[in-house]
């Protein structure tokens, strides 16, 4: 009914996610990503009260996105499939950040350069993936929200006041403080959000512990509410000054679609099932239980 017809592909892929990430134990599972957080070596969250962990098979996720794909032929015009496939892959790849993060923090903390510079890389390179097939899809794009935010002021003035909130609320979320904990809540991940904040926190993170004398680590900084707190250390409040700055910031972000989401859908499953799989036999997508007493 969704889609008017049900080819077997896309049938498949509906009882696939159905027994897998629907079906989950826990009835309002976090499914946090370390790209929408604010970056450090000991990350286990993005928000204060959320979690990385899976309680699904996270590999269900990439074959439900194969089974849509086998459908597109049949139903690649059909605008809600559009949107199921770009949200699978959206979820596969943010699930895929996971394993990508914690190679780099192995990779840096092993003292190896190059091994870490790979595995920066190509952390990164998947943020900017995610970012583009998010950006074929008009409910996923930054630009939008923003918009939509500076429409209802009636003066230059009252626009840019409103554009500010709309950032601060899926960012910070409210004033500066020593004591902030509720920055990171919304942890949207969409197209401009990803690519113009996400990214460039994670960027400078990555330059900075380059940078750092062997041994570096972050676990004995000031935590606040599960995570580092905003004036933990220099870097985090000149972080923190530069999140200020990017709400007060006008820079433009596309309002409308671009690109082909199946096409895009494609080229992503194409591009990263390899690392997919070489990546997740070995993660461990849920913490160990704490030991007895």
């Amino acid at each position: 009914a969704r889609y008017g017809r049900a080819p077997p592909g896309a049938a498949a892929a509906w009882r696939r996610l159905g027994h897998s990430v629907y079906s989950q134990r826990n009835s309002s599972p976090q499914m946090e990503v370390p790209i929408c957080a604010r970056p450090a070596l000991e990350l286990d969250r993005a928000s204060a009260w959320g979690d990385f962990e899976r309680d699904y098979d996270p590999g269900e996720v990439w074959s439900a996105w194969e089974e849509l794909l086998s459908s597109s032929a049949e139903l690649g015009a059909v605008d809600t499939y559009q949107y199921d496939l770009v949200d699978v892959a959206r979820q596969g790849l943010a699930d895929l950040s996971l394993p990508l993060f914690e190679d780099a923090v192995s990779a840096y903390k092993s003292g190896d350069s190059r091994r870490f510079e790979a595995a920066r890389r190509r952390f990164i390179e998947l943020a900017g993936d995610l970012d583009t097939l998010l950006g074929t899809r008009r409910e996923f794009l930054l630009g939008r929200w923003l918009s939509e935010a500076r429409r209802w002021g009636t003066t230059p003035q009252e626009g840019d006041l409103l554009e500010r909130n709309a950032r601060m609320l899926i960012t910070v979320w409210g004033p500066s403080s020593g004591q902030a904990f509720l920055f990171d809540y919304a942890g949207r991940q969409w197209a401009g959000l990803v690519r113009g904040f996400y990214l460039r926190r994670w960027e400078r993170f990555f330059a900075f512990i380059a940078q750092q004398p062997p041994g570096y680590g972050d676990s004995q900084l000031p935590v606040v509410m599960n995570r580092i707190g905003s004036e933990a250390s220099p870097f985090y409040r000149d972080l923190t000054a530069w999140e200020y700055r990017w709400c007060d910031g006008h820079e433009a972000y596309a309002s409308q679609p671009q690109g082909d989401p199946v096409a895009a859908a494609r080229r992503a499953l194409e591009k990263w099932r390899p690392v997919m799989r070489t990546s997740y036999p070995n993660f461990a997508w849920k913490k160990p239980p704490p030991p007895s007493p």
